[in-house]
């Protein structure tokens, strides 16, 4: 009999990895739990299906490689490492695109997450900001950058999001908030 079929509750680790290894995800699910994985497929604004919104390449991308010279082209995850960047340094662009997309809430969107993607410590102050921000979908989305920054001088402002008018925002704070180990209100 298989382990799929004999219904074990057994946590699952689920990893992949980006084509020409630009980068590497795992996701830990445990059955029983509460929680799905449909933010990782879903826009955030309009709740169709999409690319994975953590993929760190552009979902239209053209990542295949013909190596073998037959037509036959795969993916290829071990080459290329060299094309990675500091993320870091595009923040004072990211800063400037939120800043400058004031009848854009999707740009100031991606504009957030890609800062909670930097890894970088100045980008905490910004995305702070976007706590504030006019559109639910990117207060939320700030929620989620600031967790993924580990950005736990933040656990008081996301704290003041639990109160936001919006579902989204709320759980994306709550969830945030209890991430940060800023422990339930």
């Amino acid at each position: 009999m298989e382990m799929s079929e004999q219904n074990l509750a057994v946590p699952t680790v689920h990893c992949w990895v980006e084509p020409h290894s630009v980068g590497w995800h795992a996701l830990l699910s445990r059955p029983g739990t509460p929680g799905c994985i449909r933010c990782l497929v879903s826009h955030p604004l309009t709740g169709e299906l999409h690319a994975n919104r953590y993929s760190f390449c552009d979902p239209l991308a053209d990542t295949d490689m013909d190596l073998s010279g037959c037509g036959f082209s795969a993916a290829d995850v071990a080459a290329f490492d060299a094309v990675l960047f500091d993320r870091g340094d595009a923040l004072d662009d990211l800063v400037e695109l939120y800043k400058e997309s004031n009848d854009q809430p999707s740009l100031r969107f991606y504009a957030v997450q890609l800062m909670g993607f930097s890894d970088s410590k100045p980008a905490v102050q910004h995305v702070e900001q976007a706590l504030l921000d006019a559109d639910a979908a990117v207060r939320a989305e700030a929620c989620r950058a600031l967790e993924d920054l580990r950005a736990r001088r933040s656990v008081e402002k996301l704290r003041a999001c639990l109160d936001d008018d919006d579902v989204r925002v709320r759980r994306a704070a709550r969830e945030a908030v209890r991430m940060l180990g800023g422990g339930r209100r």
